[in-house]
């Protein structure tokens, strides 16, 4: 990431992601007291470890007085034409708490409002639906300020946190938008010191309820989404990572 931020021209502040196995894990689980448990089944240390490092970069985010932070975890890539992004905000819609700029490399189709806001190639939607991953997004200082106070009754990955409009409560207060095409995506070549959920899920006692009972929770916000996709208000989207939009 150091390299990316240096070629590109781009300031940066790096918070250490906090070890599972630290002492600093241990100081801020008695500061949020995250569950390991929740629908989503069990999370172990390394899935909590990765919450709290993410809520350890919104502290220091809030202590820099600056009122918006561009998040991105350490094996994400970025586009080129980030810096133009970075440069001039005025992009950011007014009404938005979040905007993903990440391009999640499952090919998953996101459910947008059919109004967007075109800048530099690329699209400005408000999303609708449940997205996943953390890799890159821009944060409001009061949205910022809004997950670290209802931390504690966090019992989901923070992905799930943030974008999973059927299981999490902060999810629904915050308004998210995505954009189109994505300029930042994880690599699979990069070393990072956050654990990946997917490395870090435990044992489920019955993995066939969790399962059923995740399947509800994704279906409950997309019933309200079938009556403005007929009226076109809303539509199906597929995002993809492209290097640059900008011409030259």
């Amino acid at each position: 990431m150091e390299d990316q931020f240096r070629k590109l021209g781009i300031d940066s502040h790096f918070t250490t992601a906090i070890d599972a196995n630290s002492d600093e894990f241990a100081q801020a689980q008695s500061v949020y007291q995250l569950k390991n448990t929740g629908p989503w089944g069990p999370q172990t240390n390394g899935t909590l470890a990765c919450t709290l490092s993410h809520l350890k970069a919104y502290k220091e985010f809030l202590d820099s007085g600056f009122e918006l932070a561009l998040i991105f975890e350490d094996d994400a890539v970025m586009s080129s034409d980030i810096v133009h992004w970075v440069a001039d905000t005025n992009w950011m819609p007014k009404s938005a708490d979040i905007v993903r700029v990440e391009y999640w490399n499952s090919g998953q189709h996101l459910v947008v409002q059919s109004d967007s806001k075109i800048q530099l190639g690329r699209r400005i939607c408000r999303l609708l639906n449940r997205s996943s991953g953390t890799a890159g997004y821009v944060i409001r200082r009061s949205a910022a300020q809004k997950v670290l106070k209802r931390a504690s009754s966090a019992r989901l990955p923070f992905y799930h946190l943030l974008f999973n409009l059927g299981a999490s409560q902060i999810a629904k207060d915050l308004k998210t938008f995505q954009i189109i095409p994505g300029m930042v995506v994880q690599s699979p070549d990069l070393e990072t010191d956050i654990q990946s959920h997917r490395d870090s899920v435990g044992k489920r006692k019955n993995p066939v309820m969790v399962e059923l009972r995740r399947g509800i929770i994704e279906l409950k916000p997309l019933q309200s989404l079938i009556w403005p996709l007929l009226m076109g208000k809303v539509k199906i989207v597929k995002n993809a990572f492209v290097e640059t939009t900008i011409d030259g």
